[in-house]
């Protein structure tokens, strides 16, 4: 980087900039590299930190649909033993009635 620094320094000085604006605008390159670019490590850090989250959330998710499937299948079971509870209810109901008519 000290050549590429030292070759920017050149061509500015070459077009009528002062020490000083040169110095200033070669920090702030310095200071921006740092700050702003990223580097091949940041990009592998982010994609590790992004591939963790990622199948946490694939977990999360899977365990979500399995409870959900369960409580399905628990629902289904419910209406199960209400319909047949009012299937035998109403058949008593009907003999019942029948009976005290004296149609049976």
């Amino acid at each position: 980087m000290k050549n590429l620094e030292f070759r920017a320094f050149e061509i500015l000085k070459r077009h009528s900039f002062t020490q000083e604006d040169v110095e200033a605008f070669l920090d702030f390159v310095r200071e921006a590299k740092t700050d702003v670019i990223a580097t091949k490590k940041d990009l592998t850090d982010l994609e590790i930190k992004l591939d963790k989250q990622s199948n946490a959330l694939v977990l999360e998710v899977t365990n979500l649909i399995s409870e959900l499937k369960s409580d399905i299948r628990q629902g289904q079971l419910d209406n199960v033993k209400w319909m047949v509870g009012m299937i035998l209810g109403q058949t008593g109901l009907i003999f019942a009635l029948l009976k005290m008519f004296d149609k049976i």
